[in-house]
C-alpha cells in the first residue's frame, strides 16, 4: 500500500470534509443523548469517538491485505460513504425505535450504534495516512483543520436544524468527502453512488429545515427517557439545549393561573405563566417561597439570575421592584417567552422597569458596577447536558465560593442574595451544601461569624417536593429581619429553620457557623463541602465509594446524580474492557515474543502522550467552562485552539522530520514540558485577571492561550509515529493501539480525577503523562532499542 506520490486535491478535500463531519457528529451525539437519555449519558461521546477511530485505524494496520493498492480509491470511497450511511442510520434508530432510549440498555446499545461512523471514518483516514506517509504531516493538518472548523459549524447548523437533522447534515458532508475520494477512480459508478446519497440527504435536509422553522420535524424524537413523547406545541434546538412547550395546564391550586411548561432537554423545566400586564393581578405570586427576600426588601433593585419563563420577574413586579435585571444565558428560552408566547406572558421584555440580558451571570456581573437590593437565584440547574456535556457532569459556575463572593460584592448595604434549592426530607443535601457554600464565601470576605449573615426558610407541604430558600447578606441580619422572615413564613405556611438566634436543624447551624473542617466533611454521609471553581460539581454529593450502595436513598440522595456517578464508573469499566479486547488484544496477537523487549520504552512514550493529551484537553474544557460561562463556549474555544494548534504542530513535524527524526523528537519534547508547565501555572491568573472582560475577549484569550499548547501537543504523535516506523515498523500497530487505548480510557479517567481531586489535579496528571513520554524517549536513545 506504500505509495510516495503526492495526494491529489480530492484526497486533501476529502480528509478535511470527513474530519469536519466526524467532529460535528461527535458534538451532535451529546445533544441527542442528553435528550433521549439523561444528561450523564452524554459523557459517552468522546469515548465513542476515540474508540471507533482507534478500531478503524487498527483494522487498516493489522489487515493490510484487505486494502490492496489497486483498490485503494474504491476502499476509500466505500468507507467515507459508509460513514455517511451509518450516521443517517443512527438517526433513524434514535428517532423511530424505543431501543436507543432505553434507560437500562442505553449505555451499551448507544455505544455500539454510535461508534460505527467513527470506525469507518477511522479506516478511511488511516488509509490515506498509510498510503501517503511522506506527507502524513500535511494530511494530518488537513484532518485537524476540518475538525477545528467543526466547532463553530455546530452553532451554524443549529440555526436551521434540530438535533437529528443536524446529524443528517454531518452525514451529507461525509458523502461529499466520498465524492472527492472517488475523483481518483476511473469508473463513474463509485462517484455517482456517494453523489446520489448526498443529493438525497441535501433534499431531505432542505425540506425538513422548513418543518423545523415551523417548530415541527419529520425527525422528531419519539422516545425520550424510555417513554413515548407526545408532540409538543413548540420545539427549538440550539447547541446546548432542546426546548419544548408542552400543552397548557391548570395549576392544582385555584389561586394560580394557567401556564405552559417549557421543558429543557425533556428533564428540566420552567413555567410560562399567564399575565395580562396588570401587576394588581399578581396577588397570588407573593406567596412563593423564593420571595422571602423580596418580602423583606420590597421596592428595590432586583437582579434575577436565570429568568427562564419569567416567574421570578413577576415576583419582583408583585413586590413593586424599581428595576428588574433579568439575566438568561439561553436566548431561545427568553425568546420563546417574549416572542411566540409573549401575548400569553404579558411581554415582560417591553415593560420599562424590566431589562433582559442574554449573558452568563458571573461574567456579566464582573463587568458591571451596579449593585442590587435582591439578587435572586431560584432552582437554576444544569441537568441538561450541553454540547460540552461530554464530561461536564453538571459543573456549574453559579454554585462556587468564587461566584458567591462576586454575588455578595454586588449587593447594596443590607442587600440579600437569595438562593432556592430542593429541601429533601431527612437529608436536605442541597440546602446543607448552599449553607456551607455561603459560610465559606462570607469567611473569605472577612466575616468572622457567618451565622449572623445567613437565614433559611423551607416549605413543608405533604406529597410535594419541598424547597428551601437561603438568604445571605454581607451585613449581619437584624432582629427586625428575623421578625420579618417569621412573618412571611407564618403568613404563607412556611417554616424558618435558621435565623441568627434560632435553629431547627443542628447540622445547618453548625455549617452556618463556618466551623466545619475537612475531617467533618469527610465523615458526613454525603459530600456537602463548599464547591470551588476547581471542583464546581455542586449537584454531585456522592463519593465514588458510595456509587453502588443501595442504602443511599435513606440519606435523601438525588437518584439522578447517583445514577450519573454510577454511569461514569460503569463507562470507565466498559471502555477499559473494550479497549483491551478490541484494541490491545488484536494488536498483541500480531506480535512475536521477540518484539516485546524492543517495545517497552516506545510503548511508554505513546502511553505518556495519549494520557497527557486527554487529561489536559478534558481538564481545560472543564476549566474554561467556568471562565467563559457555559460548556458550549468552552468546548468550541478549547477544541478549536487544540485542533488548529495540533494541525500547525503536525505541519511543523512534517517539515522537520527529514533531517533527524530522533533529534526532532527529543527537541520537541524539550520544548513541550516547559510550555505545559508555564500554561498550567498561568491559567489561574488568566481566569482571575480577565474574568470581567467581554465575552469575545475572553474567548480570544482562551484561543491565544491554548494555541501554543496545541502546537506542542499536536506534534508529539506524528513525530513519534515516523520515528518509530523508521526503526521498528513492525511494532507500529502496537504503538497505535497503545496510544488509542490509553486515550479512550483517559478521556473518562480525567473526569473521575477532576471530580474527586479537582480540575487542576487532572491537568497536572496530564503533565505527568508527558514527563513519562520524555523519559521513555530518552531511554530509547540510551538503550539503543530504536
Amino acid at each position: 500500500m506504500e505509495n510516495r506520490e503526492h495526494p491529489s486535491f480530492g484526497v486533501y478535500g476529502g480528509v478535511f470534509l470527513l474530519s469536519l463531519s466526524l467532529l460535528m457528529y461527535e458534538i451532535f451525539l451529546t445533544r441527542i443523548f442528553s435528550v433521549s437519555l439523561f444528561y450523564h449519558y452524554a459523557f459517552m461521546a468522546v469515548s465513542i469517538a476515540m474508540f471507533g477511530m482507534t478500531i478503524g485505524a487498527l483494522i487498516v494496520i493489522l489487515f493490510p491485505g484487505l486494502f490492496p493498492t489497486e483498490k485503494f480509491a474504491a476502499r476509500l470511497t466505500f468507507c467515507a460513504l459508509a460513514t455517511a450511511l451509518t450516521q443517517a442510520a443512527f438517526v433513524l434508530i434514535q428517532v423511530f425505535t424505543p431501543l436507543a432510549a432505553s434507560l437500562h440498555q442505553g449505555l451499551s446499545v448507544n455505544f455500539i450504534l454510535a461508534q460505527s461512523p467513527f470506525l469507518f471514518g477511522g479506516v478511511c483516514l488511516s488509509l490515506v495516512l498509510s498510503r501517503h506517509r511522506e506527507t502524513a504531516g500535511r494530511l494530518y493538518a488537513a484532518d485537524l483543520a476540518g475538525s477545528a472548523l467543526g466547532c463553530p459549524a455546530v452553532i451554524w447548523v443549529f440555526s436551521f436544524a434540530d438535533g437529528p437533522t443536524a446529524i443528517m447534515t454531518a452525514a451529507a458532508l461525509a458523502a461529499i468527502a466520498a465524492c472527492l475520494f472517488a475523483r481518483d477512480m476511473l469508473t463513474r459508478r463509485w462517484f455517482w453512488a456517494p453523489a446520489s446519497v448526498f443529493a438525497a440527504l441535501a433534499v431531505f435536509i432542505a425540506i425538513n429545515a422548513t418543518f423545523v422553522a415551523h417548530h415541527e420535524s419529520l425527525l422528531r424524537l419519539r422516545y425520550v427517557k424510555g417513554l413515548y413523547e407526545e408532540p409538543p406545541l413548540f420545539e427549538r434546538w440550539n447547541s446546548f439545549s432542546r426546548i419544548q412547550v408542552a400543552p397548557q395546564e391548570d395549576y392544582p391550586m385555584c389561586f394560580k393561573p394557567p401556564y405552559y411548561r417549557l421543558m429543557i432537554d425533556a428533564n428540566a423545566e420552567t413555567d410560562l405563566t399567564q399575565f395580562n400586564g396588570d401587576t394588581a393581578t399578581l396577588g397570588y405570586i407573593d406567596r412563593d417561597l423564593q420571595n422571602a427576600a423580596l418580602f423583606m426588601r420590597p421596592r428595590g433593585d432586583v437582579m434575577v439570575v436565570g429568568a427562564g419563563g419569567g416567574r421570578d420577574i413577576l415576583s419582583a413586579l408583585a413586590y413593586e421592584a424599581k428595576t428588574v435585571r433579568a439575566v438568561e444565558i439561553n436566548q431561545d428560552i427568553s425568546g420563546t417567552a417574549n416572542g411566540p408566547y409573549g401575548d400569553f406572558t404579558g411581554h415582560l421584555d417591553k415593560r420599562p422597569e424590566v431589562t433582559y440580558v442574554t449573558d452568563e451571570a458571573r461574567s456579566y456581573l464582573a463587568r458591571i458596577p451596579d449593585k442590587f437590593d435582591v439578587l435572586q437565584i431560584s432552582l437554576i440547574d444544569t441537568w441538561a447536558a450541553s454540547a460540552a456535556g461530554a464530561y461536564s457532569l453538571t459543573e456549574n459556575g453559579l454554585y462556587t465560593v468564587e461566584a458567591w463572593r462576586l454575588f455578595l460584592d454586588h449587593l447594596k448595604p443590607h442587600g440579600i442574595l437569595t438562593v432556592t434549592r430542593w429541601y429533601t426530607r431527612g437529608m436536605p443535601g442541597e440546602v446543607y451544601r448552599t449553607t456551607s457554600l455561603a459560610a465559606e464565601a462570607l469567611k473569605e470576605r472577612g466575616v468572622s461569624d457567618p451565622r449572623d449573615h445567613i437565614m433559611i426558610v423551607k416549605s413543608e407541604i405533604e406529597g410535594t417536593d419541598n424547597k428551601g430558600s437561603i438568604l445571605v447578606s454581607s451585613d449581619a441580619f437584624s432582629k427586625q429581619d428575623a421578625v420579618s422572615l417569621e412573618r412571611f413564613a407564618v403568613s404563607y405556611g412556611y417554616t424558618p429553620v435558621l435565623t441568627p438566634d434560632k435553629s431547627a436543624d443542628s447540622v445547618l447551624a453548625f455549617l452556618a457557623s463556618g466551623q466545619a473542617s475537612l475531617v467533618w466533611f469527610d465523615a458526613f454521609p454525603i459530600d456537602v463541602s463548599p464547591p470551588t471553581d476547581d471542583r464546581p460539581y455542586f449537584f454531585n454529593m456522592l463519593r465514588f465509594g458510595d456509587a453502588f450502595r443501595t442504602d443511599m436513598g435513606k440519606f435523601g440522595y438525588n437518584i439522578y446524580n447517583m445514577d450519573a456517578v454510577a454511569t461514569l464508573l460503569e463507562l470507565l469499566v466498559l471502555v477499559t474492557t473494550m479497549s483491551v479486547i478490541c484494541i490491545l488484544l488484536p494488536a498483541w496477537l500480531t506480535l512475536g515474543n521477540h518484539a516485546w523487549r524492543r517495545a517497552v520504552w516506545p510503548s511508554g512514550y505513546f502511553i505518556g502522550i495519549g494520557f497527557g493529551f486527554m487529561l489536559v484537553e478534558v481538564s481545560q474544557i472543564q476549566r474554561w467552562s467556568v471562565f467563559l460561562g457555559h460548556p458550549t463556549y468552552s468546548l468550541a474555544a478549547t477544541l478549536f485552539s487544540l485542533l488548529v494548534g495540533s494541525g500547525l504542530g503536525s505541519y511543523w513535524a512534517d517539515r522537520t522530520l527529514a533531517a533527524s527524526p530522533r533529534r526532532a523528537l527529543l527537541g520537541h519534547l524539550t520544548v513541550l514540558i516547559p510550555v505545559v508547565f508555564i500554561y498550567g501555572a498561568l491559567t489561574p491568573y488568566i481566569s482571575v485577571s480577565f474574568g470581567s472582560s467581554a465575552n469575545w475577549l475572553r474567548s480570544l484569550i482562551v484561543v491565544l492561550a491554548m494555541l501554543p499548547l496545541g502546537v506542542c501537543m499536536g506534534a508529539a504523535f506524528p513525530l513519534g509515529v515516523v520515528r518509530m516506523a523508521r526503526h521498528t515498523s513492525s511494532l507500529v500497530p502496537w504503538y497505535w493501539a497503545v496510544n488509542g487505548a490509553i486515550s479512550v480510557c483517559a478521556s473518562v479517567l480525567a473526569v473521575v480525577i477532576s471530580m474527586r481531586w479537582g480540575i487542576a489535579a487532572a491537568f497536572w496528571c496530564g503533565v505527568v503523562g508527558y514527563m513519562l513520554a520524555i523519559v521513555s524517549a530518552l531511554m530509547q536513545g540510551e538503550t539503543g532499542n530504536i
